[in-house]
């Protein structure tokens, strides 16, 4: 999972070094442990970050020179109606001028020049004006637009990869927390116990075994000596039996009732006998296990003496 996780960062990363023209070096974003990677990534943030800035710079000079070029048009807007008031206080001056020498045609010849001239200026002035205005225009859209639509882009590549680090974090936090449950199940303490008899005993049914070596996980009851399992796994349990008098002994190991193992002995007069076995078992969370008589064959009743032994431990889980 954290191989994936590695390749789609380096996805992101070497996108985004393109976009700063090699002035990060992919190949430092990812070791062994992944503790450099949100280093790399940081940095990364931080020289996008910069790079949003000095657009963003870029982009306010350019409006702050939109504002100079509407500010210069205002100005000559200004001036074309103080010159549209000069022209009509001259057409005021020059029809009084023609009402005064009408009869004379030297000077309709002249106001008709005159008047020629000074359209002419106005049309020029008009011309003028109407460029002015087209050059504004031209400068609102002054690649205003490719780079707001540049600075959007770079904007979401920085969202994408402060995603991908987040997830980045939370996929290692999970597997840190797996590695950290794995060592405990590894190196947690396993039940396990031995108990045997100090003395003699020889009662029908189940054989008590008051006396314990080892009781790990405190899972084995001397007062009833029965072993009760606290979690599903495979066991493997040891049944050892030293008899004496004459005749058959068997003991049989039983979960929940059930047969999983027995030994037997065959004592003589005066020689002790032993027997044992062996059982792996799987056994089920909640299951008891325990040593019963199955059968006493002796003139009288075959005791169990001090080497008789029951011992039981978890090997996996």
């Amino acid at each position: 999972m954290i191989f994936s996780v590695v390749l789609v960062t380096a996805f992101f990363v070497q996108a985004i070094a393109g976009l700063l023209n090699g002035n990060v070096h992919t190949g430092t974003t990812s070791s062994p442990d992944g503790a450099v990677l949100p280093q790399t990534l940081a940095q990364l943030v931080v020289e996008l970050d910069k790079r949003v800035n000095d657009l963003q710079t870029k982009v306010n000079a350019l409006e702050a020179e939109k504002q100079t070029y509407i500010a210069k048009n205002i100005q000559l807007e200004t001036k074309s109606s103080t010159q549209e008031k000069k022209l009509e206080s001259l057409q005021q001056i020059l029809h009084q001028q023609i009402a005064s020498v009408l009869s004379l045609e030297t000077k309709e010849e002249f106001c008709n020049a005159f008047s020629s001239q000074l359209n002419d200026s106005l049309q020029n002035l008009t011309t003028d004006h109407e460029q002015l205005k087209t050059n504004v225009e031209d400068m609102k859209n002054l690649s205003l637009l490719p780079m707001k639509n540049d600075i959007h882009n770079i904007k979401e590549h920085i969202s994408n990869i402060l995603a991908a680090q987040g997830s980045f974090s939370r996929n290692l936090s999970h597997t840190q927390n797996d590695l950290h449950d794995l060592f405990v199940h590894v190196h947690q303490e396993k039940p396990g116990f031995t108990a045997y008899v100090d003395g003699s005993f020889d009662a029908p049914g189940t054989i008590i075994l008051p006396h314990v070596y080892s009781n790990i996980g405190s899972l084995f009851d001397p007062n009833t000596s029965v072993f009760t399992a606290d979690r599903t796994g495979l066991y493997g349990f040891y049944l050892g039996i030293e008899c004496v008098d004459i005749g058959t002994k068997i003991v049989n190991l039983v979960r929940d009732g059930s047969l999983i193992g027995h030994a037997a002995c065959f004592p003589q007069s005066g020689v002790p006998s032993y027997g044992s076995s062996f059982s792996v078992q799987h056994i089920e969370k909640g299951s008891k296990v325990w040593a019963k008589e199955s059968y006493d064959g002796g003139s009288k009743r075959i005791e169990l003496r001090g080497k008789t032994t029951l011992s039981g431990f978890l090997i996996s889980s």
